[in-house]
């Protein structure tokens, strides 16, 4: 099992989604092509499959555990809000 901490990036409004997951598969063939986020927002993941020239993918970090993963997750979205210049889809 691969676990992963990711951000997606809409490059036309400069807002950005961090997100978690877990995967049997290699992470870099997930996101952005099977796997578009665990995020509410239907259209934000409708509009990722419609116009994914609008996206940007990175991988962050990729974890054995997910104990791991999850921490690190925690650290990057404490730091990341506490920046007003950050805007959050």
């Amino acid at each position: 099992m691969n676990y992963y901490t990711y951000r997606i990036t809409n490059i036309i409004e400069g807002k950005h989604y961090y997100g978690v997951r877990s995967t049997n598969t290699i992470p870099k063939d997930d996101l952005g092509i099977k796997y578009f986020s665990s995020s509410t927002n239907k259209e934000f993941i409708k509009d990722q499959k419609t116009n994914p020239q609008n996206y940007k993918y990175k991988i962050i970090l990729i974890f054995k555990k997910s104990k791991r993963c999850l921490c690190k997750w925690n650290e990057v979205t404490s730091k990341t809000q506490c920046c007003k210049k950050w805007k959050f889809l």
